[in-house]
Order: structure tokens, then C-alpha cells, then sequence
């Protein structure tokens, strides 16, 4: 099986595990700020705080926004009908209000269109890699006083106008799942400019602590919170366990040191797919939607949208039968997700997330596939699509 996210173990990450284990700390500690540093340094942030996953990013960003009142308790947050659920729940569990807005047509994206007077904050989604217009979006958020953070767990290294995904709004939420271009198995992180919620973010990441220093200094008689007896177990906000471990953050480092060939080696594959697919495109498939230069997309996976409905299921399931893994894509949450029926959006209707949610299925384009894994892909890929829809 050809699979949708691999990662395999050099001698540069048994080094690094073994580092971890000989330094005797296994919960956060010297990999962790170092990993912190590095990838503040990568997205173009001043701070980067580590979590244990991308949904812990997204919940600890919404929360200490609202423990600082940057935002409103219950405040209505805008999000992209289709995406992956964390997005929506992460709202929902911070006790704000996902309002949900139809994406653009070929870019998997929202645009500014939905973003009105009673929206306190824009949440966009850089699905699979593909950067939300994050200039039209936040100067309209500006015109109408809302704030805007990014949903970045899936564009590592992406870029609009130059820009880092992640380094445009207020903060961004990355994750470091298996499939992402920095991989660490589980692993997240909230980048920002703001020194007050990064500190935040730090304290609530930990059930919400007084201690927020990323090395502690008490011993030396530097703590700051010296006139607290024990400052760990007094708590500011409330908050999580959210911490996360040295192991991950150490695998994270010698990814995020090869990047630029990870991206390499991913756009090479899509550029191959696309090519490969070029026979389908407009007639079995819609155009792949790719950007090079200053709008570079770093595909996460290769989405592949069906202009015949009612096949998807069986397309997958032939495709996958021959060893080629593929996976739907994201569900519109409000009309597709049961979990999601109370929302008052549920009987509206989103033409493109709906179509994409019913209709898009993605398979894999990550650094570790071969030109061979790439050619048994687009034959089994393209005999499922092109027979079927032909039926």
C-alpha cells in the first residue's frame, strides 16, 4: 500500500532519541525550547510554544484570547465549512461560536466574503497547503474590527505573497501529525508576536499556571514569582494539559533542518501527479489548483475533486484495493456532521464544501514516495476515475 503519510527513522533520529534518553528528561525541556526557537525563527514569529498536538494549539490560541479579552466569552468565530473537525471543535470547546463560511472554488479556501460586523474573529484554514488569500481577509476583518488567526496545521513552509503561513495573523496553530511536512507523530505549536498571549498560552497549556518561564530560575533566586510560595501549583487561568515531550520535539528539529528538501521533493511530486492526471482534468477531475513563487503551496496531500457525483466511494475503494491509500475529503461540517446538528447553519446550504465534501477524496505526496510510487498512483488512479464514471 502506497500510503497517504510515511516517515522513516534515520540515523540522525536514533541519535536524536538517544540524545533525549541520556540526558535523563523526557517532559519538556532543552529539545523543547530549542524546537520552540527554531520554528519561531522558521515562520518568522518572535515566540513559538510547543503543545501536544495541532487541536491543543487551536484550543489554547481561542482560550487565551478569551482569558485576556481579546475576545469576548461565546464570541463568533469564522471558519471554513470544509476542513478537518478540529478546527470547529476547538471553537466550540472554548465556548465560542463557529460560524461557518463556504470555500472557494479550486482553493479549498475562504475568502473575505462572510466576514461581517458581528464576526469578533476570522479563523482561516490553510487547507492541504493551500494558503487562504490572507491579504483580502484581513483587511477585511479591519474594516469591520474583528482579529484574525491562522489555522496553519497543514502548510509548513507555504507562502502568500512571500509571507509565512503562520506569520500573518494574531497567532497560528500548527500540528506535526505523520502526513504534515514537519512530522513528529503528535505534536503542536502556537506561533505569535504577542508576548502577553504567548505567555498565555504557555500558563494554559499547563492547567493554567502562575510559572510561565521557559526555564525555571527559582533555585537561583530569579523567579519572578517570588513572593508566590510555590508558584507551580498556583494558577492564573484556567487551563490544560497540554504539555508535550522532548522525543517528539527532538524528531521535530531534524525535520524542521530538512525542509526545504522535504518541500522540494513535495512539490516535485505534485507537479508529477498533476502532470500524470492531466488527461482527466475538466472532464473526470477538476484543474489542480497549484501555486508557485510567492503564493507557494506545500501540498500535505494531493486532493483530487470528481466531476461525475455519486462515485466517490467506489472510486476509493478500487483505487485503494490497489494498493494506492486515499482518504475522503473533509466533511461540511454543519450539514455533514452529526455532531454538528444542533448548529443553526446545519439546514443552510455550501455549494463548494458541500460538492468537496461529497465529491474529493486525496491520496499521498509526501517526500518519501518514488517515481515508480508515483506512476502506479496516476494508472490506478486514473483506470478507477475514467472506467467508473463511465459507467
Amino acid at each position: 500500500m502506497i500510503p497517504i503519510g510515511d516517515y522513516r527513522f534515520t540515523d540522525d533520529d536514533r541519535a536524536a532519541i538517544n540524545r533525549v534518553v541520556d540526558s535523563g528528561r523526557i517532559s519538556e525541556h532543552k529539545e523543547v525550547r530549542a524546537f520552540e526557537d527554531e520554528f519561531a525563527d522558521y515562520v518568522g514569529t518572535k515566540y513559538c510554544v510547543a503543545v501536544s498536538s495541532g487541536t491543543a494549539a487551536l484550543i489554547c490560541g481561542l482560550a487565551a484570547m478569551t482569558a485576556l479579552e481579546y475576545i469576548k466569552p461565546s464570541a463568533n468565530v469564522l471558519i471554513p465549512a470544509l476542513t478537518f473537525i478540529a478546527t470547529a471543535n476547538a471553537v466550540v470547546l472554548t465556548g465560542h461560536k463557529p460560524i461557518f463560511s463556504d470555500v472557494e472554488n479550486l482553493t479549498f479556501s475562504m475568502g473575505p466574503y462572510e466576514i461581517t460586523d458581528d464576526i469578533d474573529l476570522v479563523l482561516p484554514v490553510h487547507l492541504l497547503g493551500y494558503t487562504a488569500p490572507m491579504g483580502s481577509i484581513m483587511t477585511k476583518a479591519k474594516m469591520v474590527g474583528a482579529l484574525v488567526a491562522e489555522d496553519a496545521a497543514e502548510a509548513h513552509g507555504a507562502k502568500h505573497f512571500g509571507a509565512m503561513a503562520g506569520s500573518m495573523g494574531l497567532w497560528s496553530a500548527f500540528s506535526f501529525y505523520i502526513a504534515h511536512t514537519v512530522q513528529a507523530g503528535e505534536l503542536g505549536a502556537v506561533c505569535t508576536d504577542d508576548r502577553d498571549l504567548a505567555l498565555a498560552v504557555r500558563s494554559i497549556k499547563a492547567h493554567g499556571r502562575v510559572c510561565t518561564c521557559r526555564v525555571c530560575t527559582r533555585s537561583s533566586g530569579g523567579c519572578p514569582h517570588k513572593d508566590i510560595p510555590h508558584p507551580r501549583f498556583a494558577s492564573s487561568f484556567i487551563g490544560y494539559n497540554f504539555k508535550t515531550m522532548e522525543f517528539q520535539a527532538a524528531l521535530a528539529r531534524n525535520q524542521l533542518a530538512g525542509i526545504d528538501e522535504n518541500i522540494y521533493a513535495r512539490k516535485y511530486n505534485e507537479r508529477a501527479l498533476e502532470y500524470g492526471f492531466r488527461s482527466l482534468n475538466g472532464k473526470f477531475i477538476n484543474p489542480h489548483y497549484s501555486r508557485y513563487g510567492p503564493f507557494r503551496t506545500v501540498p500535505m496531500a494531493y486532493p483530487i475533486v470528481l466531476t461525475h457525483t455519486g462515485i466517490r466511494d467506489r472510486v476509493m475503494a478500487e483505487i485503494e484495493s490497489n494498493g494506492v491509500e486515499c482518504r475522503p475529503l473533509f466533511n461540511c461540517i454543519p450539514t455533514r456532521q452529526l455532531s454538528y446538528k444542533w448548529h443553526p447553519q446545519a439546514l443552510d446550504i455550501f455549494p463548494v464544501s458541500e460538492y468537496y465534501g461529497d465529491n474529493g477524496f486525496y491520496i499521498g505526496c509526501h517526500q518519501y514516495l518514488s517515481d515508480s510510487d508515483i506512476g502506479k498512483m496516476v494508472s490506478v488512479c486514473c483506470e478507477a476515475i475514467e472506467r467508473i464514471s463511465n459507467e
